[in-house]
């Protein structure tokens, strides 16, 4: 407790002090001597300002953002070895509330590296500094926000209003077909927005966006998700009340219990696949994100009622005396590392999604070495292909029927399609190991923390009107990389 207390203190207060900003805040180094008449200037800071939800365990945004922040803090020191000097400043966003029990698990190096790059947001300089505003546009100040949030981003510049930010970012994501009303007005109030696919950018582009739109994608700790450093969990602490059988083939589901996500679609695609559950078992994942724990295993229980009264000729009352449900297994709130080596316990990984904006439980899988089963619409798309997963097709486009955004539609997966590829997965394991190697390499040779950091890199000077010559290349294996972005809570069966 009393650790908590002070990393809350030493947190809140550097991260609520962006607002006190001042614009001489000396972030140059000038030379008195002069050369031939002129002022030489010597040892540029620049400052990459990351504003996000980064205290909020639900935030799809701040995970991002952590993963970006930890990859910068090994790239940039790069760039002062060849005469680039970049320091990295992060400040809370959006109105996401700060989750404490998260903040109390956070390991000590990600702590360390919030508080110094939070202290930062005091010395910043504007004709040197790069604003990222990271999260949905609704919370930046541009020039307010639509809901009171305590941290601005853009923050303000308190000693000179006329000064203005070197660049701002805006980095957003929207998991349908079309824009938020609004949203349009709002990111071309930015110098330009980053989105994590090509997807998105043709979507933000069609939906009236008028600054540049740069894809710029999302990275992850290959040398942490790495099937070769983690140790599978023990079966018997993965399936508690004997569910599934070990020699079952295991397919994988990690997602917020939503629509969104599908397990209407993966559930009775998975009992339709295996009649009576013989031979498979599918593990899921679940954060329950204000939904009633006894509300989901009802919802599963029901999937299976409906399963079983297309599937036998029993009457209703034979039905409704059949045991609980076989070969699911509903587990919540898992820590990091459960996850991370439940992942290296299972054969195969599934999510039928209707829309995502990029799909990182898809990105843990690849980097695990799984085959990966996923709908061939929206952010997975982006690094999923059929040389190293399997792509679910759509039957179209469908109204999503969300109250706050009408007329929006995403993508329709289909389920007999499902059924196929889960039973053709089963049957065949060695061509999933083998999509699943390939998986792997991508994710190393494409999307570790590094390389995307370095492509982060490569932005931030030419935002600057730096040379991105100076960003490393070759190898992005992180085997350097400490810093973990953590994950919260115990692990509870449902």
């Amino acid at each position: 407790m009393h650790r908590f207390n002070v990393l809350l203190t030493r947190l809140i207060l550097l991260f609520s002090a962006v607002v006190l900003i001042h614009s001489s805040s000396g972030g140059s180094n000038h030379n008195d001597n002069e050369d031939d008449g002129h002022m030489v200037l010597t040892d540029q800071v620049w400052t990459v300002s990351w504003n996000a939800p980064f205290l909020s365990s639900s935030s799809g945004y701040g995970s991002e953002a952590t993963s970006f922040l930890i990859g910068l803090n090994q790239t940039l020191p790069e760039l002062k070895e060849k005469g680039d000097h970049w320091q990295i400043g992060a400040g809370l966003a959006h109105a996401d509330s700060i989750d404490h029990k998260y903040m109390n698990g956070l390991p000590t190096d990600l702590e360390d590296l919030f508080f110094k790059a939070s202290g930062l947001q005091h010395i910043m300089d504007p004709d040197f500094t790069v604003v990222v505003c990271h999260s949905e546009p609704g919370a930046w100040s541009v020039p307010t926000p639509l809901y009171e949030s305590p941290w601005p981003c853009p923050p303000p510049i308190q000693d000179n209003n006329k000064k203005k930010w070197k660049k701002l970012v805006g980095r957003t994501m929207f998991e349908t077909d079309r824009l938020p009303n609004g949203w349009d007005d709002r990111l071309n109030q930015m110098d330009e927005i980053w989105v994590p696919t090509h997807h998105h950018k043709q979507i933000f582009e069609n939906g009236g966006v008028t600054k540049p739109v740069v894809v710029v994608g999302q990275g992850i700790d290959v040398d942490y998700w790495d099937p070769h450093e983690q140790e599978p969990l023990p079966f018997d602490k993965i399936d508690k009340h004997s569910r599934c059988s070990e020699s079952d083939y295991k397919f994988l589901s990690v997602f917020k219990w939503e629509s969104r996500k599908g397990p209407d679609i993966l559930l009775p695609s998975f009992f339709n696949a295996f009649p009576g559950r013989k031979g498979a078992c599918l593990i899921i994942v679940t954060s329950l994100y204000h939904r009633d724990a006894e509300l989901v295993v009802d919802e599963v229980k029901a999937y299976w009622k409906q399963h079983l009264q297309a599937t036998t000729s029993s009457t209703p009352n034979q039905q409704a005396a059949r045991p609980e449900v076989k070969g699911v297994i509903l587990l919540t709130g898992l820590k990091l590392k459960a996850l991370v080596r439940l992942y290296n316990s299972v054969d195969a990984f599934v999510l039928p999604s209707r829309g995502e904006g990029w799909g990182r439980p898809y990105m843990e899988a690849m980097a695990m070495g799984l085959p990966v089963i996923a709908t061939n619409w929206s952010g997975p798309t982006e690094f999923l292909n059929e040389d190293n997963g399997y792509l679910l097709p759509i039957r179209g486009l469908v109204n999503a029927n969300l109250d706050s955004f009408p007329g929006h539609k995403w993508a329709d997966p289909d389920p007999a399609i499902l059924t196929k590829l889960m039973k053709h997965l089963s049957e065949n394991p060695n061509e999933g190991k083998v999509k699943g190697q390939r998986a792997r390499k991508d994710a190393v040779e494409k999307w570790s923390n590094l390389a995307l950091s370095r492509d982060v890199a490569r932005e931030l000077q030419r935002l600057a009107g730096r040379s991105s010559d100076n960003v490393g290349g070759g190898s992005t294996s992180t085997t350097n990389e400490k810093v973990v972005n953590p994950q919260s809570n115990d692990a509870d069966e449902l």
